[in-house]
């Protein structure tokens, strides 16, 4: 059996020749972590001392679509301290105290493109409530007026994801929000599209 490495005649097969796309230069620094992209594609605004709760603090990331995602803020009593979580319910009311179970993936979620069946929030009703430790409960508001279209199952199972990665796993809420729906009143920490921050985190 002739070998299947040579050409006819005996000859070593050609070698290959790999251009050089000199061109061609990797970024100087690549993104570490999914923030590269919330900071780079979100606008994100601060809000502070929820519920009059001094350092309850969240922060709401506004996508180009208009969906807001409800997250707690990095400058949170919780996070700044590292504090331990020991709970944290999605257990929400809707309106004469009738608990909603379809936040947290059961039967009748919202379904389809226009998400039929989400429940409606008001800007004051809470979404999560977090229990530490150490005793304390902050109660985290939607923020705005809109439509819950998913609450993140993974941060009940492990709590702790709110403070290890507040702006990414562990987010609260998807929220649309409320058509004519202001930002303004909020504080601006970065602006999408450029992913430049505009205010100072604490």
């Amino acid at each position: 059996m002739a070998d299947s490495s040579k050409q006819e005649g005996g000859d070593a097969p050609a070698a290959i020749e790999v251009p050089n796309y000199s061109f061609f230069k990797p970024p100087a620094q690549k993104p570490s972590s999914f923030t590269f992209y919330t900071e780079r594609y979100y606008s994100q605004f601060k809000i502070s001392n929820c519920k009059g709760t001094e350092g309850n603090n969240a922060r709401i990331l506004l996508h180009s679509n208009k969906l807001c995602m409800l997250c707690l803020d990095p400058s949170h009593v919780i996070i700044k301290n590292n504090l331990e979580i020991e709970s944290l319910s999605h257990s929400v009311k809707g309106r004469g105290g009738k608990e909603r179970d379809r936040l947290t993936g059961a039967a009748g979620a919202p379904k389809g493109k226009k998400k039929k069946g989400a429940m409606q929030c008001e800007k004051l009703m809470a979404l999560a409530i977090i229990t530490t430790k150490c005793g304390q409960t902050f109660k985290i508001p939607a923020c705005i007026d809109g439509h819950i279209l998913e609450i993140n199952p993974f941060v009940s199972v492990d709590p702790q994801l709110v403070v290890k990665a507040p702006l990414t796993e562990g987010f609260i809420a998807v929220i649309n929000p409320k058509v004519g729906t202001s930002f303004d009143d909020f504080e601006l920490v970065s602006k999408g599209t450029s992913g430049e921050l505009q205010g100072n985190e604490e």
